[in-house]
């Protein structure tokens, strides 16, 4: 995760010497630092929603069904495919796909 992060605009630095210089080769390359700034935020938005899509996959191969609000928890009750409509299992299974 850390080479994903190091790949999208992300500094890891280990020491505040680390820190220090690459704040200063931000602040002397502004234009370097607007891209590794719009790296990071890009690479964030994409990964909005995993944890959402994650619980999902996850109450599917339990067949529960996820939480409908924050800080709940699955139901115990079965989830089954011939509970949702054609159009609902291909969504399902577009975004699995997608992930």
């Amino acid at each position: 995760q850390a080479d994903d992060l190091a790949e999208n605009g992300c500094a890891r630095v280990a020491s505040s010497d680390e820190l220090t210089d690459k704040l200063r080769l931000w602040l002397n390359d502004p234009a370097a630092a607007d891209r590794a700034g719009k790296d990071a935020q890009q690479h964030v938005l994409s990964c909005q929603g995993a944890t959402r899509r994650n619980v999902e996959m996850i109450c599917e191969v339990l067949a529960r069904v996820p939480a409908t609000a924050p800080g709940a928890i699955a139901t115990d009750v079965l989830c089954r495919d011939s509970e949702f409509t054609a159009k609902e299992r291909k969504e399902r299974k577009e975004e699995r796909r997608r992930m």
